[in-house]
């Protein structure tokens, strides 16, 4: 939920001030941190973190051409093997996300992975 006073996204569990303005309109928030993880992953990929590197695809074709290097460097890519694209590294951050899940929780790795494989379906599955 996008807090109407902040618009950001909304936790009635970090913002006190946002629950009351909120209620009093007449919109109650739900009270599980976790329920709006889509939703909170939706606005950071479609606002705060397009607006600060621009758009995925351009962003993630970038981090493409230079993990297709490294790797080159480090011999586990070969002249003439396929090199990365843009949705490689959508899902390889995706991995990324979860395996920290794994060793730990934080809300963060949920909302980011999920905002990962968003910028896949909405922008990389048409390459």
């Amino acid at each position: 939920m996008i807090c109407p006073i902040h618009n950001i996204y909304y936790n009635s569990y970090k913002c006190p001030t946002c629950k009351k303005a909120m209620e009093s309109i007449g919109i109650i928030p739900d009270k599980s941190p976790d329920a709006n993880a889509f939703e909170e992953a939706n606005t950071i990929i479609n606002g705060e973190r397009q607006d600060v590197y621009g758009n995925p695809e351009d962003s993630f074709a970038d981090i493409a051409d230079y993990w297709t290097v490294y790797l080159g460097h480090k011999g586990v890519i070969h002249e003439g093997d396929r090199k990365l694209t843009s949705k490689d590294i959508a899902i390889m951050m995706t991995l990324f996300k979860l395996a920290r899940e794994e060793h730990q929780h934080k809300r963060d790795n949920i909302v980011d992975a999920l905002g990962y494989l968003k910028i896949y379906a909405d922008h990389l599955i048409k390459e």
